[in-house]
């Protein structure tokens, strides 16, 4: 299965956002887009994103196959819980979710939820993807309430996200050996906005699991980390999370905070927009799962159009 990742989305020029259409087009019904949160600027309203020159005009083009949306910290600025106008705008996508009849429950309307993937088509789920909502308990400001899901210890969210990843590895979906965790703020910073803490829960137990890949958005950068452990450094041959950071979707871009590069950094551009390719792959036999592997390849584009491979990896899922 191939899926673009894209996060941090914004206005877009209309010669841009012409261009940006041509050059994501769907192709094949088995892709899937991934979205780490920021999908409008600067306010999630409903305008934001149904207008033509706002989500809906342009990246809205790939919605039928945007399977996983996220909430980005613009996303969230209305009264209520979570985003209304971006639980009103991916209806479908959040709609009869089986982990929310479960207990406890996912709640997609706060942003967290997962879904299974058959990347094979042969009715058999092989990867398993977690959508968190890394706005960490964000409160209105004029009213006092709660408009996020918290990320602690103990919280509704990391109670479900336990039982989620226990669930998957005690039986029930134990043919599933490979998974991916998405959200919009990067655990690692890579650039000014600098590391995010209050996700280190979600690490914790992530890498008890042994989950693969964490996708992001938020930094406005495209930067890759090799396998880490949970206190940030590189983790020993064969262990680890991969954190992907896809946040150049169109808004602007920033200035990297470390240099020397982070401990684990692969690769890292803020030089132009882009898209990065996700790529999911699972080996079946008549004796059940026998392994996993991704590849990812970052995309930059120019304002003509045409894009250019930057940077590309490939692994095995961990065991």
């Amino acid at each position: 299965m191939l899926g673009r990742v894209a996060g941090r989305f914004g206005r877009v020029e209309p010669r841009r956002r012409r261009l940006r259409h041509q050059r994501t087009r769907p192709r094949r019904p088995t892709r899937r887009h991934r979205l780490p949160g920021d999908l409008v600027y600067e306010c999630g309203s409903p305008a934001a994103f149904t207008s033509p020159v706002g989500y809906d005009g342009s990246w809205g083009r790939l919605k039928g196959i945007s399977y996983f949306p996220a909430l980005g910290n613009h996303d969230v600025c209305e009264d209520g819980p979570g985003s209304p106008s971006w639980r009103s705008y991916f209806a479908d996508q959040l709609a009869n979710l089986p982990c929310a009849q479960l207990t406890p429950p996912c709640r997609p309307d706060l942003g967290y939820y997962d879904r299974d993937l058959d990347v094979n088509s042969d009715g058999q789920p092989d990867w398993y993807v977690l959508v968190l909502d890394s706005n960490c308990q964000r409160f209105n400001g004029s009213t006092g309430d709660t408009q996020t899901a918290s990320c602690a210890d103990g919280s509704p969210q990391h109670e479900w996200l336990k039982f989620a990843m226990g669930r998957r590895h005690g039986g029930q979906t134990s043919g599933q050996k490979c998974s991916i965790a998405i959200w919009h703020h990067e655990r690692w910073g890579t650039t000014t906005f600098g590391d995010d803490p209050s996700t280190q829960q979600f690490i914790l137990t992530l890498n008890h699991f042994h989950n693969d890949i964490i996708l992001s958005g938020h930094a406005h950068s495209l930067a890759r980390l090799g396998a880490m452990t949970w206190n940030g450094h590189l983790a020993a041959e064969g262990q680890g999370q991969r954190q992907i950071t896809a946040g150049v979707g169109g808004r602007s871009r920033l200035p990297f905070r470390v240099n020397p590069q982070r401990e684990g950094t692969r690769y890292r551009s803020n030089t132009n927009y882009g898209i990065g390719w996700l790529r999911l792959t699972a080996s079946q036999s008549s004796a059940g799962w026998t392994g996993g592997s991704w590849s990812h390849e970052f995309r930059l584009v120019g304002n003509d159009g045409q894009g250019s491979t930057v940077d590309q990896a490939t692994a095995g899922c961990w065991p």
